[in-house]
């Protein structure tokens, strides 16, 4: 979704590695797939037990009904999946299957699932552990409190995002016009056109799950084997890359941008 600087509305979208540079995901979290959940509270790649969460601050991705024992749940419009281990801990990892940008469909017995070619992750660390995914999913860091799992409290972070309140994931000011930053812990990129409008898109490329590097002359470039995406629409312009960028909504408000 794409959000018009001069005219910041009241809504808005998105993800985060937890946010330093960002926070993951929609606010109360609009759509998710449940899987077999687990429970209890954690901060960083997975939230701790006790439940107690630190600091108030970050965006609240679900409640903890909504991540089952055992199992799991798949945010689709944040591009996060939130698990929760027999330890009662909650994990944040990215939905993005690193073998070719699927979006992963659930979590059962153990290992979050990913439709598309078989690829199974460690639900506890991301760790790929079947199919033909190599690399793990990148971690987004939550915190639990007050029986909700919200994304950590905003902090530096990659690219140079990183805000202060409540889900900020950056300043208006860290969006360059015609440029954009990545969000390398949240695993999102913003981009900012020449119109002033602000688009979200995950950072991991589509054809085998690199974070992109950057964004320059309108287009947002994987380090790892030349793939391009266009800065407006995440649509592949050059390189292997076949599938768009999957993209997150964003709101501007108060010259900052944050998960709708």
């Amino acid at each position: 979704m794409t959000q018009d600087v001069s005219a910041p509305p009241q809504s808005g979208a998105l993800t985060r590695r937890a946010v330093p540079a960002v926070v993951v995901v929609a606010g109360a979290v609009a759509g998710f797939a449940v899987a077999k959940g687990h429970d209890e509270s954690e901060t960083g790649p997975g939230a701790n037990a006790a439940g107690g969460g630190g600091a108030s601050g970050g965006t609240q991705l679900a409640t903890l009904d909504q991540v089952p024992a055992g199992g799991g749940v798949v945010l689709d419009k944040a591009g996060i999946v939130l698990t929760r281990d027999d330890a009662g801990n909650v994990h944040g990892f990215s939905a993005i299957c690193t073998h070719q940008g699927c979006t992963v469909s659930d979590v059962t017995d153990g290992t979050i699932n990913c439709p598309c070619h078989g690829s199974k992750f460690d639900a506890a660390t991301g760790a790929p552990v079947a199919g033909p995914a190599g690399s793990p999913l990148p971690p987004v860091d939550v915190t639990v409190r007050d029986n909700a799992v919200f994304t950590a409290p905003a902090g530096g972070g990659g690219g140079g995002g990183g805000g202060a309140s409540s889900g900020q994931l950056a300043t208006l000011d860290q969006v360059p016009a015609g440029g954009g930053v990545v969000l390398d812990k949240a695993g999102i990129v913003l981009t900012r056109d020449d119109a002033g409008n602000v688009h979200g898109f995950s950072a991991i490329c589509t054809h085998q799950g690199c974070t992109v590097s950057d964004v320059t002359d309108g287009t947002i470039n994987c380090p790892c084997h030349g793939s391009k995406f266009d800065a407006a629409t995440g649509a592949p312009v050059a390189g292997p890359a076949k599938k768009p960028l999957p993209a997150v909504d964003v709101t501007v408000r108060d010259n900052a941008v944050f998960p709708s």
